[in-house]
């Protein structure tokens, strides 16, 4: 397990606009360590998340996501 050290400094201004009574797919367009991801995973139920990164570190951070929710893919 690799530990990511980012901080996400703005994730509760970008979960205010995720509606919470509404089940829906979401994507995250700037993945890398996965932190937003995570959080939105964790407080909100998505049909699915999708997130996209390019680069290869971030396969790594999103195998421990994976196993915790079958609702997350990555494309990478």
């Amino acid at each position: 397990m690799m530990n990511n050290l980012h901080e996400p400094v703005m994730i509760n201004e970008v979960k205010s606009f995720i509606p919470k009574e509404k089940n829906i797919n979401l994507i995250d367009a700037t993945f890398g360590g996965g932190s937003y991801t995570k959080s939105i995973l964790n407080d909100f139920n998505n049909k699915n998340l999708i997130a996209i990164d390019r680069d290869p570190i971030s396969i790594m951070f999103a195998k421990e996501i994976k196993i915790k929710f079958k609702n997350f893919e990555l494309f990478n």
